[in-house]
């Protein structure tokens, strides 16, 4: 009996040992977000309280007030240049029926209201309506860069221009200049439309998918098969240019990734949609090629290229913004819209919620630049900056 109570009790000494030595070993760190400032988008002197410490905002994060600061005055109209004001590190924000540019330190450089059609980019911007034959384009500062000489609708995309062309289905890359470097002229619709570093892919009503360099040869075509209606809702091309990946069909809906195989393009990775969209979707590759983030009903849906799998991260409403981070953690920032709340969502490799939070708006925009969040919601723009703990 004496011997078995000295197992037991060397037994429970053994276990309380182990467990203090697990238990001291540091835990992983957090994500956590730290609001900096919150300005309005009008070029005035007034901060407002941190969108993080605001009522409608669902979250939690530590807080930072930044003391008020003078912002230099806007450029009042396009091609008003101020010498006195410097946009070398300007952000770009786009509301409503508002464009503009700020600072990371929180000084909003101008703002300007356009009645009809808009887009901007971190090098430029351009207003106009509905009758125009020609279309203006701006330096960040407002002096004129360039000219389009003929109507269509402007797409911006990272550092890429492209005019849609009247009639829906023919679309031209510019350069920065408005001059056109080329023009793809087809008879279906276009119906999607996006860029990367090296390519440019094009999706089209009839179920069709193109993929150009930036001169505008052809790479790569592909059709999709397997639904009853062909249509491709959305469209992305990898960094490289090799992987391809597009929301195709009506009846049968499936997401497919196809890559470019020793000359001849090939999918590698299909699933049908349970609950088929009937809308354009948001799609977009990480810079490393590794997974595919698009939108889906109930979600963002991450597929990875290597291991052919794919994970559901549930996220109310439809996704508006997917944006990787240009710091190592290789993190993406999802904003979604649920009716007029809007959720801006921390998504670790692969597909881990890492935090997110929530307020209500009318309109909102994201930016993601150093490891922080420029977010721009109903005339306010704040920065929150993001770090482990």
């Amino acid at each position: 009996m004496t011997k078995k109570l000295s197992f037991i009790i060397w037994l429970c000494a053994v276990l309380c040992l182990l467990y203090c030595i697990l238990a001291s070993r540091p835990l992983g760190k957090e994500l956590h977000f730290t609001s900096v400032w919150t300005v309005s988008s009008e070029p005035k002197t007034e901060f407002f309280p941190d969108l993080m410490n605001d009522s409608s905002v669902a979250g939690e994060a530590e807080n930072k007030k930044a003391p008020a600061k003078k912002t230099p005055s806007a450029t009042e109209g396009a091609g008003e240049a101020d010498s006195k004001i410097d946009f070398s590190n300007a952000i770009p924000f786009k509301m409503a029926q508002n464009l503009g540019y700020f600072t990371p330190d929180g000084k909003v450089l101008s703002n300007i209201s356009f009645p009809y059609k808009a887009a901007i980019s971190a090098d430029s911007y351009a207003v106009y309506g509905m009758d125009n034959e020609t279309i203006d384009i701006f330096s960040p500062d407002g002096s004129k860069s360039g000219q389009i000489d003929r109507p269509g609708f402007l797409f911006f995309h990272g550092k890429d221009k492209f005019l849609l062309l009247p009639g829906g289905a023919s679309f031209a890359e510019l350069e920065d200049s408005g001059k056109i470097k080329w023009i793809y002229e087809y008879t279906a619709p276009l119906t999607a439309l996006s860029s990367s570093e090296s390519a440019v892919i094009a999706g089209y009503a009839d179920g069709k998918l193109i993929t150009f360099d930036h001169d505008g040869k052809i790479d790569q075509e592909l059709t999709p098969s397997g639904s009853d209606y062909p249509v491709i809702l959305g469209a992305a091309v990898s960094k490289s240019g090799d992987k391809i990946a597009a929301l195709c069909g009506q009846g049968g809906q499936r997401f497919i990734i196809a890559e470019k195989i020793k000359g001849h393009t090939e999918i590698t990775f299909h699933e049908y949609m349970e609950k088929p969209l009937s809308r354009q979707v948001l799609i977009a590759f990480k810079d490393d090629e590794s997974a595919v983030y698009y939108d889906t009903e109930g979600g963002l849906k991450i597929a990875g290229t290597k291991n052919k799998k794919s994970d559901l991260l549930p996220l109310k409403g439809r996704i508006l913004s997917i944006q990787e981070s240009d710091t190592k953690d290789g993190n993406v920032y999802v904003l979604s819209r649920n009716d007029s709340e809007y959720t801006v969502t921390a998504v670790e490799p692969f597909s881990v919620n890492a935090g997110s939070f929530s307020f209500k708006a009318t309109t909102a925009c994201l930016t993601v630049k150093k490891g922080s969040l420029y977010v721009g919601r109903d005339g306010q723009i704040s920065r929150i900056d993001v770090s482990y703990k």
